[in-house]
C-alpha cells in the first residue's frame, strides 16, 4: 500500500486494509503479552508524557482492551479478507479453466487487432475475458502476449513466468495451455508443486496473522481466568462434596 493512500482504498470504497491490519495486530499482541506474561492493571498510570492518572475501576481497562481486540479483529476479517480481493482469491481464479487469455503474436499485432472495426475475434475474446474479472484486479496479469513464440512449451514457460508473482516457483509444466483460433488461446494453472503450495500457505497464514494472534490471546486470557478460579472452586465445592458424603 502506497503512503499517499487515504482512509479508504482507492477505487474500492473499502477502509485501508493495511491500517486495519496494523491496528488489529497491535491490539492482539498487547492482549497476548498481557495474558501470557500474567499482566495486572494497577490503579495508576504514569508515563514520560503524562502525569500520574488514577483509576477507580482499573478492571474496566482490560475489558476495553478485549472489546478493542474483538472489534478490530472482526473489522479486519470483514473488510480485509471477506470483501477485499486478496491474492488468494486471484490464485483461486487462476486455477479455473480459461482464466488467462493468450495472444500468440507480438504486441504490435495485438494492438492492431484491438483497433479493428468492426470488432474481430481477438477484440471480442478480450471483452468477454475482461468481463469475467473483478474490477479491482489488474487486467494485465490475466493476459499474456507470446511475442512471436508459437511452441506450446515456450508459451507455457512465458505464462508461468507471468504468474509466478502469485505462485512462487511456478513452472511451465504446471500450466495448461489450449490454443484457440485466430491467434487466441486459453490457459490456467493446472497444478502446483508442494514447494509452491507451501509458499502460498505461508502467505495465507501471514494474511490472517492478526486474527490468529487475537484468537490465541482470547484463549490464553480465558485459560488464565479459569486457572485463577480453581482455588476458589476448591474452597467452595470441596466442602459441599464432603457434606454430601
Amino acid at each position: 500500500m502506497t503512503p499517499d493512500h487515504n482512509e479508504e482504498t482507492e477505487g474500492s470504497g473499502l477502509p485501508d486494509t493495511d491500517k486495519l491490519r496494523r491496528f488489529s495486530l497491535g491490539v492482539g499482541v498487547a492482549l497476548l503479552i498481557y495474558a501470557v506474561a500474567g499482566g495486572h492493571i494497577g490503579q495508576s498510570l504514569q508515563t514520560v508524557l503524562i502525569p500520574i492518572v488514577h483509576f477507580d475501576r482499573p478492571q474496566f481497562l482490560l475489558g476495553a482492551l478485549v472489546l478493542a481486540s474483538i472489534y478490530s479483529t472482526s473489522r479486519y476479517w470483514y473488510y480485509g479478507i471477506r470483501l477485499y480481493q486478496t491474492r488468494g482469491k486471484i490464485r483461486e481464479y487462476l486455477r479455473k479453466e480459461g482464466s488467462v487469455l493468450v495472444f500468440v503474436g507480438d504486441e504490435m499485432r495485438f494492438t492492431q487487432e484491438l483497433n479493428v472495426q468492426p470488432p474481430n475475434h481477438t477484440r471480442k475474446c478480450q471483452g468477454m475475458h475482461y468481463g469475467g474479472l473483478h474490477p479491482d484486479w489488474p487486467r494485465s496479469d490475466f493476459q499474456v502476449i507470446t511475442h512471436g513464440q508459437t511452441e506450446p512449451e515456450l508459451i507455457e514457460k512465458q505464462i508461468a513466468a507471468k504468474l509466478e508473482k502469485y505462485f512462487p516457483g511456478l513452472k511451465a509444466e504446471d500450466i495448461s495451455f489450449v490454443p484457440d483460433k485466430e491467434s487466441i488461446g486459453r490457459a490456467q494453472v493446472f497444478t502446483t508443486s508442494q514447494s509452491t503450495d507451501r509458499w502460498c500457505w505461508l502467505e495465507e497464514v501471514e494474511l490472517r496473522l492478526p486474527i490468529i494472534v487475537n484468537a490465541v490471546a482470547w484463549v490464553s486470557l480465558l485459560g488464565c481466568a479459569a486457572w485463577s478460579l480453581f482455588p476458589l472452586l476448591g474452597r467452595v465445592v470441596w466442602p459441599l462434596i464432603l457434606k454430601l458424603v
